[in-house]
């Protein structure tokens, strides 16, 4: 009578365990943002990096097409 007991003791702990995991997991699902951050397709990324590197490229010619100058370390210009 006495294993008895414990065995229903002790299934009975591991029960309400599993029920607060439980809680504590759909909490966490019900309580997380969805409108984070979303990552950017491929497609809009390789598109953002072409134009920055026209932009940098831009800023190294002048409007006739030739290239400028790099400035130098110190140039204030």
């Amino acid at each position: 009578m006495n294993i008895l007991l414990c065995i229903a003791v002790l299934l009975l702990c591991l029960c309400a365990l599993a029920l607060f995991g439980s809680l504590c997991l759909a909490a966490v699902y019900l309580c997380r943002q969805p409108d984070g951050p979303q990552p950017a397709p491929i497609a809009e990324q390789q598109r953002q990096k072409a134009a920055e590197v026209l932009a940098q490229w831009d800023n190294l010619m002048d409007y006739d097409g030739n290239p400028q100058p790099i400035p130098k370390a110190g140039d204030s210009r």
